[in-house]
């Protein structure tokens, strides 16, 4: 049986910033899909990278664990340290921390630049990028 199981001080800090700290002596078979992502999430921020690829990370989420993972992605890109990059068909999906927008209708760009409108950071040097495959929000 597999333990959500990662030790260390930053290990500890990574587990409380994503929400899976209370899962720790948990066996990964019990944790729901959304739960399982954020302790992968958690797992791969813990070797501290300076580049995380999101592809689709949110797909056969439900709602709550949807949220729960934007949130968890949100923290981790006002830290500064990671940047992400990640694609999603979902406009709702586009954490405030996103300053660059690339997307794609019809497999045409039709935006490429800074993120515009209210929830445009203040800074984009480091921050997240989304690919917007679709202007369907429905899913």
């Amino acid at each position: 049986m597999i333990h959500v199981r990662i030790e260390g001080a930053l290990a500890k800090q990574v587990m409380d910033q994503t929400g899976v700290a209370h899962w720790s002596e948990r066996p990964l078979q019990a944790l729901s899909q959304g739960q399982m992502r954020r302790v992968l999430l958690t797992r791969a921020l813990v070797s501290q990278p300076t580049l995380l690829l999101l592809d689709e990370a949110c797909s056969g989420l439900d709602r709550v664990s949807r949220h729960q993972f934007l949130v968890a992605l949100q923290s981790i890109a006002e830290g500064g340290v990671t940047q992400l990059v990640m694609t999603t068909h979902r406009v709702s999906e586009m954490i405030p921390a996103i300053g660059f927008v690339l997307r794609l209708k019809n497999g045409k760009i039709v935006q490429n630049g800074p993120r515009l409108g209210p929830a445009a950071p203040a800074k984009t040097e480091k921050t997240a990028v989304a690919e917007i495959r679709s202007e369907d929000d429905s899913t």
